[in-house]
């Protein structure tokens, strides 16, 4: 069963504070999958979960994210 977007945003939202807090300043890599990176993408960019869910997902072999 799939999680609610809610609770993934939730948890993805804990655990950039998380980075912020432990690896200000330095480079981390983050491995998951579609709605890691959606979430990324809501939080940090602000894009909004309806749009994330509309748009096309086009792969590139990687993201850079600030936090």
């Amino acid at each position: 069963m799939a999680k609610p977007l809610t609770l993934i945003f939730a948890r993805m939202k804990s655990f950039l504070d998380d980075l912020a807090r432990d690896y200000a300043g330095k480079r981390v890599m983050v491995i998951g999958h579609r709605a890691t990176q959606y979430a990324i993408q809501h939080l940090l960019e602000g894009t909004p979960y309806e749009t994330l869910l509309t748009t096309h997902f086009k792969w590139q072999p990687g993201w850079v994210y600030e936090v």
